[in-house]
């Protein structure tokens, strides 16, 4: 039992010091340089209790599902698409910095 308390212990000290350090190396070693990608709502998914509502949307050929959390579900029934303002980070994954939706 003792091992496996450790190694427990150990996987989630040391893999919550590496994610924090992932998360922040790919924010602050990042290009400056913004951009702005705008796309068609694919879906819309109502807030579950505490949840925030969330559309899904094509970015780079790929479906990602965005958390809204300034529209509630009425008024994000009248958009067709999205606005994304957003930069590169250190590692190549994409930081969404702004989400504004469009009519």
């Amino acid at each position: 039992m003792k091992i496996y308390d450790f190694f427990v212990l150990k996987i989630l000290i040391y893999g919550s010091i590496c994610s924090a350090l992932f998360f922040l190396t790919n924010n602050y070693f990042s290009t400056n340089k913004e951009y702005i990608k705008s796309s068609p709502i694919l879906k819309r998914y109502k807030a579950v209790r505490n949840s925030s509502n969330s559309i899904v949307t094509e970015i780079n050929g790929e479906k990602r599902e965005i958390n809204i959390h300034n529209y509630d579900f009425q008024e994000i029934q009248d958009f067709n698409n999205v606005q994304l303002k957003m930069k590169n980070g250190f590692w190549d994954f994409q930081i969404i910095k702004e989400v504004i939706l469009i009519k």
